[in-house]
C-alpha cells in the first residue's frame, strides 16, 4: 500500500477517535485542529515526493476530469473547515444554538472527505494502484 493511502486511512482513524470524543470539547477541538493541519499540509507532501511536472504536463493529466473533480473536492473541504471553525468556536462561547448547525456541518464533512480520498485514490499511479487493490 503506497504510504500516502495509509497516512489518510490513520488520518480517518483520527477523525473517528475525534468524533468519539466530541462531548470533551476542548480535546475534540484540537484533535480536528490537528486533522486540519494534516490536511493543509498533505497536498504539500504529496508535492514533495511525486514527479508533478511528468505527470501533469508531459502525461497532460492536467486536463483531466479527475483532477479538477479532486480539486474541487479539496477546495470544499478546506470551506467545510471554516464553517466547522466559526460553528465550533460560538458553541465553546455556549451559544447553543450553534449545535445544530455544528452537526449538519460534520455531516457534510465527513461526506466531503470521503470523497476527497475517493478521487485521490483514482489519481494513484497504476503501479501503485495495483498495490492497494493486491494486483
Amino acid at each position: 500500500m503506497p504510504e500516502s493511502v495509509a497516512l489518510v486511512l490513520l488520518s480517518f482513524g483520527w477523525l473517528a477517535l475525534a468524533l468519539m470524543l466530541r462531548q470533551h470539547h476542548r480535546l475534540h477541538a484540537a484533535m480536528m485542529g490537528i486533522l486540519c493541519a494534516f490536511d493543509m499540509l498533505f497536498p504539500l507532501y504529496l508535492y514533495l515526493t511525486h514527479n508533478w511536472y511528468e505527470r501533469l504536463i508531459v502525461h497532460k493529466e492536467l486536463l483531466s476530469f479527475a483532477i479538477w473533480a479532486h480539486l474541487i473536492f479539496i477546495i470544499s473541504l478546506y470551506a467545510l473547515y471554516v464553517l466547522q471553525m466559526l460553528s465550533g468556536r460560538n458553541m465553546l462561547n455556549n451559544k447553543e444554538a450553534e449545535q445544530q448547525t455544528h452537526q449538519m456541518q460534520a455531516r457534510a464533512f465527513i461526506v466531503v472527505r470521503v470523497f476527497v480520498f475517493a478521487s485521490g485514490l483514482l489519481l494513484l499511479e497504476p503501479e501503485a494502484t495495483a498495490n492497494v487493490f493486491g494486483g
